[in-house]
C-alpha cells in the first residue's frame, strides 16, 4: 500500500518524520508524491493534522528537498534522500 499526496507541507513534514519515499507521480502537471504506508505513517498524519511541532531548520531543509524533487523534470521520479 502507498499514500500519496500533492500538499508540500505535509510530504515535507513526513520527510522529517523519516517516512519513506518511493516515487514522484506528474498528474496534470502537479507533482504527487508517494509514500510507502505504514503504522507509523498513519501516526505522523495524525500528528500532522494536530500541529505537531518540529524544529524549524530541519523541517526547512526537508521542505527544500521536497520542493527541488517535486519541481525535478528529469524522467527519473525516484528519491534520494538529501537529508
Amino acid at each position: 500500500m502507498t499514500y500519496e499526496t500533492r500538499n508540500l507541507d505535509e510530504a515535507s513534514f513526513l520527510l522529517y518524520h523519516k517516512l519513506k519515499i518511493l516515487k514522484k507521480d506528474d498528474e496534470g502537471g502537479k507533482a504527487v508524491i508517494v509514500f510507502e504506508d505504514s503504522e507509523k505513517l498513519k501516526q505522523k498524519l495524525i500528528d500532522y493534522v494536530n500541529g505537531d511541532s518540529v524544529e524549524p531548520k530541519k523541517f526547512l531543509q526537508a521542505y527544500r528537498s521536497i520542493r527541488d524533487f517535486a519541481l525535478k523534470t528529469s524522467k527519473k521520479n525516484t528519491w534520494k534522500s538529501k537529508l
